[in-house]
């Protein structure tokens, strides 16, 4: 079985100009998301796994999975790191 991953529940996001920035409201702190971090975001409203996101963001972008899977693999790696994602149980 694959892991998967989820957002936390206490955030709040704001858009502008193209990036969108979340707020962390129990760490108080604010995290920047360029076009492919915020797609990867929007699709992390239901549990995905890292194989999920990468087939998700590749064809959104007209890529070849294994040339998007080190960005989605990194957005992961930063989101989990700030605390903002977590493996679901």
């Amino acid at each position: 079985m694959r892991p998967l991953l989820k957002r936390k529940k206490q955030y709040e996001v704001v858009e502008m100009d193209k990036e969108w920035m979340v707020l962390d409201l129990e760490a108080y702190t604010i995290t920047t998301l360029n076009e492919v971090g915020s797609f990867c975001w929007s699709i992390l409203h239901e549990d995905k796994s890292l194989e999920d996101m990468v087939e998700m963001v590749a064809e959104e972008y007209r890529m070849e999975p294994r040339d998007v899977e080190h960005d989605v693999t990194l957005f992961i790696n930063k989101m989990k790191h700030v605390g903002l994602i977590e493996h679901v149980s």
